[in-house]
């Protein structure tokens, strides 16, 4: 499955074969040393982002679904790590703009954002199984990702990660489309 999610300032856009699938509003009520961020589709509650100023744990709400989201590093490496009812989900940097997504240490997706943006904010492409529970994904991504910056600078340039990887990006990796595993 691929997908693209489109950031522009506050609202996002996820596409599929260049049809709109959905679109989030994302409102941040921050405040003070604590953080909240809430992603609404329609004015449904889509998901929930919490963490605080004194913690490198942030908190992330899905429907009745809870999971602790908590950046882990090694030396000049890091992955993020994410523990819930549904499983343990680490998201790993890689050089440059690519990052894997592993549920219970099988590489279940990655995702790549764009080098270059122009008159945009970012858009993040999407690769994972067919059956992934993408709601969570797109969460998790929006926690690792979502700078809610409504910026409109001309051209913007992310380099990604410059620093040290876990492990390399794995090039033979594709998205599997049934329950092969």
């Amino acid at each position: 499955m691929k997908l693209e999610i489109v950031f522009e300032g506050f609202k996002v856009s996820i596409l599929e074969d260049n049809k709109n699938l959905f679109n989030l509003k994302i409102k941040d009520k921050s405040f003070l040393w604590s953080s909240r961020i809430c992603a609404y589709e329609d004015k449904h509650l889509y998901g929930e982002i919490s963490s605080s100023s004194f913690s490198f744990k942030s908190k992330l709400k899905i429907g009745l679904q809870d999971y602790q989201i908590r950046y882990e590093a090694s030396g000049f490496a890091g992955s993020y790590l994410l523990s819930g009812n549904s499983g343990h989900y680490e998201i790993i940097p890689h050089k440059g703009n690519k990052v894997s997504i592993f549920k219970n240490n099988i590489q279940i997706g990655y995702y790549e954002k764009d080098l270059i943006n122009v008159l945009k904010d970012q858009k993040i492409v999407l690769f994972c199984d067919k059956y992934v529970k993408f709601k969570l994904i797109i969460m998790i991504i929006l926690s690792v990702e979502f700078s809610g910056s409504s910026d409109r600078s001309t051209v913007n340039i992310d380099f990604g990660n410059i620093g040290g990887e876990l492990r390399p990006f794995d090039e033979s990796w594709y998205p599997k489309d049934d329950y092969d595993r």
